[in-house]
């Protein structure tokens, strides 16, 4: 009997690069919705930031929402698309969308009691540091 799986493995800090999520911010709805929230959650310009030339991009501080927000902007587009993960890795920041790929943390939720995944530098938001950044739930 063959048993057919799939995994999503998500990329660790090292591996961003100048147009990485552009294909998914361009040609998909979702994936410019992620972009532009994640966007305004940080007060960043992350299409300038992950789509263009620039040396930003390796500071870690960028590097980290950066591939976050791609990350998570691919995941929605396969989970829009049917595409689901049986099971889901990451390594060191790539655990992160891994958590949000098995239903650990929620993401793109319109309801605000089942909290919103988002990258962030505020003080106000409860979670865990990533960088300087912070991932968690927001309660409203």
């Amino acid at each position: 009997m063959i048993m057919n799986k799939t995994a999503f493995i998500f990329p660790g800090q090292g591996s961003q690069k100048a147009g990485m999520g552009k294909d998914f911010y361009e040609g998909t709805k979702i994936g410019k919705e992620i972009f532009y929230q994640a966007g305004e959650a940080v007060g960043l310009d992350l299409k300038a930031l992950c789509f263009e030339e620039n040396e930003d991009i390796n500071i870690t501080e960028y590097t980290q929402v950066c591939l976050l927000t791609t990350s998570i902007a691919m995941l929605e587009v396969l989970r829009e698309n049917g595409i689901k993960a049986d099971m889901a890795a990451g390594l060191s920041l790539g655990e992160y969308p891994a958590l949000v790929a098995a239903g650990v943390f929620l993401c793109c939720e319109d309801s605000p009691e089942k909290g919103h995944l988002y990258a962030g530098r505020s003080s106000e938001w409860s979670g865990r540091h990533v960088g300087s950044f912070r991932l968690g739930f927001r309660k409203d």
